[in-house]
């Protein structure tokens, strides 16, 4: 790092640890063991912190190996959109801790730094699918039918094994699409109707939560 970068860095950090909140890091802690410290700060703060400082990729990439949770948070804030390649994103997403951090990895870098064609090329990756699905949730280019065909497409590969986590992030796809276009019920009905019985209960959690946004929303 730079001097810039290394002062920054300090001073963020002690930011950070100046808010910290023992009780509910100590709450976080038996959730999240993965990560080295947590300081148990709210999502709030740690973004009312990072926005005094300047995104700047090499001080995102320190806080994000520092493996420290409220750190990783504010990388995913000071990442750069336009410094983010499709190999970046795949790094980044390799190396999340926790579905906590792949959540806000894909809501608030990838949803604004990849384009349509590299989400739907990271959504026929195993491991960054999720992310993938999430980003594309809250990115603009969730009104492109590529996104459509490319979730379809991808989503058998995940089917047996598909986690609550996941399940969470197809739903609240589908209920997007669905919002953004409603010519595309009959493809979501025949989608998810097999998964009405299905012995797991992370595709029953989709079929439920889908089928009750078609049905009222």
């Amino acid at each position: 790092m730079t001097e810039h970068n290394t002062n920054d860095f300090d001073r963020l950090r002690h930011s950070l640890r100046r808010s910290m909140n023992g009780i509910l890091a100590q709450q976080l802690r038996t959730v999240y063991p993965q990560y080295r410290l947590i300081y148990g700060l709210e999502l709030t703060r740690i973004s009312n912190i990072c926005s005094e400082f300047q995104a700047d990729k090499i001080l995102a990439l320190t806080l994000w190996q520092s493996c420290v949770r409220e750190e990783m948070i504010a990388a995913t804030l000071l990442f750069p959109h336009d410094s983010v390649s499709l190999d970046d994103a795949q790094t980044l997403i390799d190396s999340a801790l926790t579905d906590e951090i792949r959540s806000l990895l894909a809501r608030n870098l990838l949803s604004h730094s990849l384009s349509v064609e590299q989400l739907c090329i990271l959504m026929h990756s195993p491991s960054a699918w999720t992310c993938a699905v999430i980003a594309a949730t809250s990115a603009s280019s969730r009104h492109d039918s590529s996104i459509v065909t490319a979730f379809f497409n991808s989503f058998s590969k995940h089917a047996e094994s598909l986690s609550l986590f996941q399940a969470r992030a197809a739903a609240a796809l589908l209920r997007t699409l669905y919002h953004n276009d409603r010519s595309l019920i009959n493809r979501i009905e025949q989608f998810i109707a097999p998964f009405e019985s299905a012995p797991d209960l992370a595709r029953r959690f989709l079929f439920q939560e889908v089928t009750t946004e078609l049905n009222y929303g």
